[in-house]
């Protein structure tokens, strides 16, 4: 079966939600946690034209009816101008997803590079495995995923910690403790660039905003590890974290020292019993997959399942000059 690859237009809109509604509904049925707003198309269509003004985006046609679509938003990402298609950013008919989003990519892709973007990001709903299979087999890794859990306590006790919120006024010692951070994602094999140590006044700001909660670990009064926490909200870019109903990991951090002895999951089952007393009723976290420790950890006694997958493929910035159009004249030994 044949596909014209067209640019995606406004008029492509509302059959694009309701490809997305129905990849979302399906879902859902595999995690019910998953907010149920988006298996309808109208709760979709606000997001996908949010897309349609930050990147270019193009559709597979068949027949007259779209069969599948890629939207994307442009931006700097860790010093790197990329290209991203969130979860709502993309969809095609399931039974031949790879001979659909294969053409797709081709064509997006060559804008992407044009417009400077050779980092190519795509967020894929997690047992959507058609998507899946059709972004590995353009050469696409794993490198992040968004998982979910309710509020029911993590197995275990953990080890016996004091746990104290940090206020404002600590905001140099938060600092410190995310820079901790940071050098854990630079090294192997993350190898996450560390760019920013984020200033002291910006963790002000935010542990000034009492919805979002810093809580410390100490034992012997030594820090041994920290958690982060935030709402979520409506227009969250990644669908299963959006609600207010959503409490979100926004960082964490054990003392390599403290691993494996509980320090986390006293954390956690701390801000999971402080967030059933504050009205949540789901806790979502996303992490690097190539952060062992930290993967080892949500994955397991955490107890989140993923959600969303994200995969990179990074392309060889040569080709911003050795490309197909490359006059022949200017090829060596040609």
């Amino acid at each position: 079966m044949t596909f014209r690859v067209t640019p995606f237009t406004e008029t492509h809109l509302e059959d694009a939600a309701a490809l997305v509604a129905a990849r979302y509904g399906a879902e859902r049925e595999t995690e019910p946690l998953l907010p149920a707003a988006f298996c309808e198309p109208a709760a979709v269509l606000p997001r996908l034209q949010r897309h349609l003004e930050r990147g270019p985006g193009v559709a597979a046609m068949r027949d007259g009816r779209l069969a599948g679509f890629i939207l994307s938003i442009a931006s700097l990402h860790n010093g790197a101008w990329t290209a991203w298609a969130p979860d709502s950013a993309h969809a095609a008919d399931p039974d031949d997803a790879r001979d659909i989003y294969m053409p797709m990519y081709a064509a997006i892709s060559e804008r992407w590079l044009a417009s400077g973007c050779f980092l190519h990001n795509v967020s894929i709903l997690a047992h959507d495995r058609p998507a899946l299979d059709a972004w590995f087999t353009l050469g696409f890794g794993l490198t992040l995923i968004d998982g979910l859990r309710d509020l029911t306590p993590a197995p275990g006790s953990g080890t016996r910690v004091d746990i104290r919120r940090a206020g404002p006024e600590e905001a140099g010692f938060v600092a410190d403790q995310h820079f901790h951070l940071m050098r854990h994602l630079a090294a192997p094999p993350v190898f996450l660039p560390f760019t920013d140590a984020h200033s002291t006044e910006a963790h002000k700001r935010w542990l000034s905003n009492e919805v979002n909660a810093h809580w410390i670990a100490y034992a012997d009064d030594e820090v041994v590890g920290y958690m982060s926490t935030e709402p979520s909200t409506e227009d969250a870019i990644v669908m299963p974290r959006a609600g207010t109903q959503t409490l979100c990991m926004a960082s964490a951090f054990t003392d390599p020292d403290a691993r494996k002895h509980g320090t986390g999951t006293a954390l956690l089952n701390h801000i999971l019993e402080w967030g059933r007393a504050a009205g949540y009723s789901r806790c979502a976290a996303d992490f690097e997959t190539a952060n062992i420790p930290g993967s080892r950890f949500w994955l397991g006694v955490a107890g989140f399942r993923p959600v969303v997958r994200s995969v990179t493929r990074r392309i060889d910035e040569r080709m911003a000059w050795a490309h197909h159009e490359r006059p022949d004249a200017d090829i060596p030994h040609r």
